[in-house]
């Protein structure tokens, strides 16, 4: 048997009724005077109490404003005045309305560099334009930028923020060049922005365009129809360029590179101590490009897609300037993906230091308006530069090249070309070709070369004086009378390839009985050719080592050396071994060491 327990309610003394009676009191009067009465304190450590009118008061619509957002009234003014108040309360957020089309004109221009820039909207320190899903249209023959940083060319600002929504530079309707340059947004010398979640289309000269900024955060940009260039970070001067920010995903389609002398490069800047993601660029003219004085900076992912035309607008570049002694120095990029461009795939040209994990190319340099040296996959020029110029790439794979997969050249500035892989299959020409002079040091470990009958003329073609070494050179390709796997010039002794091999059927050591009674042995082996290399006595052939097999062979050798000469320079029908009389149990162990060029009588 269970008892039930009942509890009534205590009845509130006279004290707990009179404290109750002056609570009530409180929150009518505090309700009375409204917001400016209310508490606030927002969640999280450290919070500091205020009143819901102070925090209401952080946000301010454009349609508070007399903004219409019908994409026919012009609301330049009205959302000029919403960005202005917020800037009067000490700071906070200029609000769009979602699915709203702003239509904006020009309203005055700030001297950058020299140039009038003409504007439509400017955003002062300290305030957050947040579009909010709506979109801001130039108006028709305004010739401006959309917005920009209120005191750009003169002092500079501090936290200005442009973000999600949509940017219409309404480009088919623009009547003449803009006074200085244009672009969805331009920000010049600001601490601290940020301009994220925007899309900008149809744009006459940039969709974004941002020079010496600080700090700065720019992620998940995107960018389709420009006449001219895509997303600029930093020109090429060091005063311009971009530092301390973080960049990611930005995304360029589209770029025609048809106003006032732009290439349409997809995506372009000079970038110190910066951190970057992902960049895409897709059917533009130009290539994306790093530039010039960039310095310090990793790159995760670069990815190029169609187009771009010619060694000037090369798919992937990184790029500097001779002229102007402006070389991009401790580069970093994870990986580099590049297909059907109509010039290279990757253009590293004029640069200090630049590492890159691995690039990926397929069908690259096919374009009507590439042609010779243009139509290299990868190509890599340390000819400029203030030395010494180094350049590494882990891994190259390039598929269905016009012309060579690789291409390494150097000059006589002292450069280091290191590289972990190269794979390429089906150029027209040879697969890897490295030209330098006999300042430079180029190393691959690996090449394997794969012809589908596009043409390959070598595996690995080496000219000039070029110092170094690839460590194994593996194809299809089976040497012929006219055509070597590789090929060496003249007096290149400084230069050695440890293997050439076709697949797996080629075999670099073996055991061989001498010929019972004779003095001379020979070896069947497709693997050893020699190529006759220019001079008058100059051969690229192998070094073959011979050692014995038995203590007989052994005592054969003790006797005299026991000497490997290639009986055919071209054919590739094996090698000879010249030794005394021997006799049945004499066998002895070869194996190819490397190949080097060497002269006629060290064969």
């Amino acid at each position: 048997m269970s008892t039930k327990l009942a509890f009534a309610p205590k009845t509130p003394g006279v004290y707990e009724q009179n404290r109750m009676q002056e609570i009530l009191r409180q929150i009518e009067t505090q309700w009375n005077g409204g917001a400016a009465n209310l508490g606030f304190l927002q969640s999280g450590t450290g919070a500091t109490a205020g009143t819901v009118q102070a925090e209401l008061r952080r946000t301010y619509y454009f349609e508070q404003f007399g903004a219409v957002g019908d994409g026919a009234t012009d609301d330049t003014a009205d959302v000029q005045a919403c960005i202005n108040a917020v800037l009067s309360a000490g700071g906070g957020i200029a609000k769009g309305t979602p699915g709203k089309t702003y239509l904006v004109s020009k309203t005055g221009s700030n001297t950058v560099l020299g140039t009038a820039n003409s504007y439509c909207l400017l955003v002062p320190n300290n305030v957050i334009v947040d579009l909010n899903g709506s979109t801001v249209k130039l108006a028709n023959s305004a010739n401006a930028s959309i917005f920009m940083n209120s005191t750009a060319g003169t002092t500079q600002n501090t936290d200005v923020e442009l973000l999600n929504g949509i940017l219409d530079g309404n480009y088919l309707n623009q009547t003449s060049a803009a006074s200085g340059e244009m672009a969805c947004v331009y920000l010049y010398n600001v601490l601290r922005p940020k301009v994220k979640n925007i899309y900008a289309k149809n744009a006459r000269q940039y969709f974004g365009r941002f020079l010496a900024c600080d700090t700065g955060v720019f992620d998940d940009l995107r960018g389709i129809t420009s006449y001219g260039d895509g997303w600029s970070f930093g020109t090429s001067a060091n005063s311009q360029a971009v530092i301390r920010s973080l960049i990611d995903n930005v995304y360029s389609e589209g770029c025609l590179g048809t106003y006032s002398g732009n290439v349409g490069n997809g995506i372009i800047g000079v970038y110190q101590y910066c951190n970057v993601g992902k960049l895409t660029q897709k059917d533009c003219a130009g290539g994306l490009k790093i530039q010039d004085a960039s310095q310090d900076s990793n790159f995760g992912e670069l990815i190029c897609i169609g187009k771009t035309n010619g060694s000037v607008n090369s798919g992937v570049k990184v790029e500097g300037s001779s002229g102007a002694s402006l070389y991009p120095t401790r580069i970093s990029i994870g990986s580099i993906t590049s297909q059907n461009c109509y010039g290279k795939g990757l253009w590293v040209n004029a640069i200090n230091s630049v590492s890159i994990g691995q690039y990926t190319g397929n069908s690259n340099g096919s374009g009507s308006g590439a042609s010779g040296s243009d139509q290299n996959d990868a190509q890599v020029d340390l000819s400029n530069g203030n030395g010494p110029n180094v350049c590494s790439i882990g891994r190259v794979t390039s598929d269905t090249p016009t012309a060579r997969g690789l291409l390494v050249t150097c000059g006589s500035v002292a450069a280091r070309f290191d590289c972990g892989s190269v794979y390429v299959m089906s150029p027209t020409g040879p697969a890897v070709q490295l030209a330098a002079d006999s300042n430079q040091r180029l190393h691959i470990d690996r090449i394997s070369a794969v012809d589908n009958g596009s043409g390959m003329t070598y595996a690995l073609q080496v000219s000039g004086g070029v110092k170094g070494r690839v460590a194994s050179v593996e194809t299809n390709v089976t040497h012929s009378i006219s055509q070597s796997r590789v090929t060496v010039p003249s007096a290149n002794y400084d230069f050695t390839v440890d293997s050439i091999r076709l697949g797996s059927t080629d075999v670099s050591e073996g055991v061989v009985q001498l010929g019972n009674g004779a003095t001379t042995t020979a070896v069947t082996c497709g693997h050893i050719w020699r190529d006759y290399v220019g001079g008058t006595s100059d051969y690229f052939h192998p070094i073959i080592n011979v050692t014995a097999w038995t203590s007989s062979a052994g005592t054969l050798m003790g006797t005299s050396a026991i000497r490997a000469t290639v009986t055919d320079g071209s054919s590739g029908t094996g090698f000879t071994l010249n030794h005394p009389s021997a006799g049945a149990a004499d066998y002895v162990f070869w194996k190819v060491l490397g190949w080097k060029v060497t002269s006629n009588a060290a064969a």
